[in-house]
């Protein structure tokens, strides 16, 4: 994991090291989520702050997180990396896939990714609670996370996808 100094906004999590250990807890559930969904070797390759880029073609689910203040994170594949974790994810179980089944994928892995956050931050007393996945137009972000977001590249062999933190 690459590493940077990241300063909370005041008041919003409680200790300078909070936000650190936040986005090493989304680094590791976002890697093992997609890395046991989709059978593929997980690997991030970075960390910025920045405003999140609309990308035509992505495929965006957002997950509201109640902390201290709302914050949320917002998981984008471009469509082929999504189709991809999709096969894998329903491998055997079905001879066709459409965007509905690509959609409901996506979102079960943004479930994942909130749940094992969750149960990471409650181990070191974060607590936090997180809306359902939902399915974002696909043509741009929800602009949640435009604003000073932490964004999270990873690759797979099935492609690259991210994972917007915003709120922080």
């Amino acid at each position: 994991m690459a590493t940077s100094d990241f300063a909370p906004k005041t008041g919003e999590l409680s200790a300078p090291d909070s936000k650190n250990r936040f986005i090493a807890a989304f680094v590791e559930a976002a890697c093992t989520a997609v890395s046991e969904a989709a059978s593929v070797e997980v690997v991030c390759q970075g960390i910025q702050e920045a405003p999140a880029a609309s990308c035509p073609g992505n495929i965006v689910v957002a997950v509201d997180l109640h902390l201290p203040t709302e914050a949320r994170f917002e998981l984008v594949f471009p469509g082929a990396t999504a189709e991809g974790v999709a096969l894998r994810m329903l491998s055997g179980a079905t001879r066709t896939i459409d965007d509905d089944l690509i959609s409901d994928c996506t979102a079960e892995v943004a479930n994942v990714i909130a749940g094992q956050a969750t149960a990471m931050l409650a181990g070191e007393g974060i607590r936090k609670a997180f809306s359902l996945p939902r399915i974002l137009a696909t043509t741009s972000l929800d602009s949640g996370a435009g604003q000073g977001a932490v964004i999270l590249a990873f690759s797979t062999e099935l492609g690259v996808f991210r994972l917007h933190l915003s709120g922080l």
